[in-house]
């Protein structure tokens, strides 16, 4: 079963049915030509060496009339020929008397041929009883009378068994070759098609035999231009995209386990070293592990969000929302941190209205701000501009190194780590804009250089 459910005997079975098809029709309509041109060539002989006989019939019946020949001279003539052309011959009178009869010719042609008018037509087909040779013979009828000739009419039938064993032999031929050939075009088409797909099965094997931890392999692409080329690098290109896939997981995966280690180690050690103290030592002890929990609680919360995004279930209420007012509420809400480093946050732009999720698009910018503000320099600016296009936010801090912004997107990715410490952060800021900004359709861009970083946000919402 397995077999016959296969894409290689499916598609023999296509091709040998479309064979079969072409071949059938090819081979009845050649013999139906051929059987249809044999019998034309039959009957045209036959009317030719009739009409042959007949001037012979002529010929001699004049020398009769003129006393040349006798009647019995006349019928040793005329018995010489019908052997030579291989025919049976009857002349009759035109009032039907009969007057020759070729030898071992017992039936009478035409008996059976007259039509309603007592006309015969001119070629017919009749069962003749000859000696040695009875069967079906082909008649030419000729009336001598007309054109002032002989009161005579002449029968001349020649037999059809040869041509009609031929035939019968070329259709034997042909319905019982036909079955063989449909045979030999299903074993050859299997081959063939088992041979071309080949590659298709190569692919697939070593596609199961790659696994998680080994997808660095790629399948070899073959030599020909073809589809079976553009399979293997769309297979590749896929296989790439897993690996890369994969590793990100795994380097998301540690990085998850490194930040939801230390504060938990944090929390469990506080607890621990608070058992017997003082009161007062143990409120401390109790106050630092809250604040580890706090973090924990922000850094599962962030994570959750994630994967809210990665399963497509993010976006919330989708509504209209004046953009510039989402940034006023967003600077509004740094104004004490920013105020503590001296950094001026202003809102430029007129209202734009677009359909979004306010909160997810309130934290997108709430992200970049606070990032501006984090890194900003000491006594500088930081410029939210809204336009029909989106948002920018612009600050005027040390910028970010090139090497650093293809991955200034990625999860837990840390432009300086040895800055982890001094500058709070979990490395999913970022990476939770990206996703919110492409939750709606949007793209999220940055472009760098020292004394000048901007973030673009374009949001489809319109």
């Amino acid at each position: 079963m397995r077999l016959f459910n296969s894409l290689k005997f499916r598609l023999t079975v296509l091709y040998a049915g479309i064979f079969a098809a072409f071949l059938s029709v090819f081979s009845f309509s050649l013999l139906y030509l051929a059987s249809s041109r044999a019998w034309k060539d039959f009957d045209r002989d036959l009317q030719r060496d009739a009409e042959v006989y007949a001037s012979l019939v002529e010929e001699e019946w004049r020398e009769l009339e003129s006393g040349q020949h006798t009647k019995e001279n006349w019928m040793n003539e005329l018995k010489v020929l019908p052997d030579l052309l291989h025919a049976a011959v009857l002349i009759r009178g035109v009032d039907g008397t009969e007057l020759f009869r070729s030898t071992g010719l017992e039936g009478n042609p035409g008996d059976s041929g007259a039509s309603r008018d007592g006309q015969r037509p001119p070629l017919r087909t009749e069962y003749l009883a000859i000696q040695h040779h009875s069967g079906w013979y082909r008649v030419a009828s000729i009336d001598l009378s007309t054109n002032k000739g002989p009161p005579l009419r002449l029968e001349f039938s020649r037999s059809t068994t040869a041509l009609s064993r031929f035939l019968s032999r070329m259709r034997l031929a042909v319905i019982g070759g036909i079955p063989l050939l449909i045979v030999l075009a299903f074993i050859a088409g299997y081959f063939f098609i088992k041979r071309t797909i080949q590659p298709v099965d190569e692919m697939s094997a070593l596609a199961r035999e790659i696994s998680a931890g080994d997808m660095a392999r790629r399948i070899p692409l073959p030599s020909s231009e073809g589809e079976f080329r553009k399979l293997a690098m769309t297979l590749n290109d896929m296989l790439s995209r897993l690996e890369e896939g994969f590793a990100k997981m795994k380097t998301f995966t540690a990085n998850a386990a490194h930040e939801l280690r230390n504060p938990i180690a944090t929390v469990r050690s506080a607890l621990e070293t608070s058992l017997g103290r003082s009161p007062r030592e143990m409120q401390e002890s109790i106050q630092d592990a809250l604040e580890e929990l706090t973090r924990l609680t922000e850094i599962t919360e962030k994570l959750f969000l994630l994967a809210r995004a990665d399963a497509g279930r993010l976006l919330g209420d989708v509504s209209p929302v004046d953009l510039s007012k989402i940034a006023a509420q967003v600077a509004a809400a740094f104004e004490g941190p920013a105020m503590e480093k001296g950094i001026s946050i202003k809102v430029e732009g007129n209202p734009v209205s677009v359909n979004v999720d306010a909160a997810l698009m309130r934290r997108a910018i709430h992200n970049l701000v606070e990032n501006a503000v984090k890194y900003g320099r000491n006594g500088g600016e930081i410029r939210i501009r809204v336009a029909p296009e989106g948002v920018e936010v612009v600050d005027d801090g040390p910028g970010i190194s090139p090497e650093h912004l293809p991955r200034l997107f990625d999860r837990f990715y840390r432009v300086d780590p040895s800055r982890s410490d001094r500058v709070p952060g979990t490395g999913l800021g970022l990476a939770i804009v990206k996703s919110i900004v492409e939750a709606h359709g949007g793209t999220i861009a940055v472009e760098s250089a020292p004394g000048r970083t901007v973030f673009s946000i374009s949001v489809n919402g319109k």
